[in-house]
């Protein structure tokens, strides 16, 4: 069995029924709801904590720092996905779909400091009108 496939039960998703169907793209959207709103809420404490200007400075800050950044990312990134790919266990599973929701709230803070700095201070509430 390719580690990729989707299955459900021992058919295919694309292959079960269409309540199980159903119940099993809810599931994903559910879960891609929490992540999103884990990503907004880890972003919103950065920022309040203050710890988004020095995360954006440690990140902007040298010749390198980008590089390295980038670097770790992918490197947290495979990980994550390793973890997410788990077939042992839904914790584990859980633990990979959190780790690269942090990794991507890090990453995220330089941009938004950068637009926030430019833009002025309400330039991320008013690109949610």
């Amino acid at each position: 069995m390719n580690t990729y496939d989707t299955t459900f039960g021992n058919n295919s998703a694309a292959n079960a029924l269409p309540e199980e169907r159903a119940r099993f793209i809810r599931k994903t959207y559910l879960h891609l709801a929490g992540a999103i709103l884990a990503f907004v809420g880890l972003e919103a404490f950065l920022f309040a904590s203050g710890a988004a200007q020095t995360i954006a400075a440690t990140m902007l800050g040298g010749r390198f720092s980008w590089f390295i950044v980038l670097a770790l990312f992918m490197g947290v990134s495979m990980l994550a996905s390793w973890w997410a790919n788990s077939q042992t266990s839904k914790a584990m599973q859980y633990l990979g779909l959190g780790l690269y929701v942090v990794a991507e709230a890090v990453i995220f803070v330089p941009m938004m400091f950068i637009a926030a700095y430019y833009g002025g201070g309400g330039v991320v509430r008013e690109a949610r009108s």
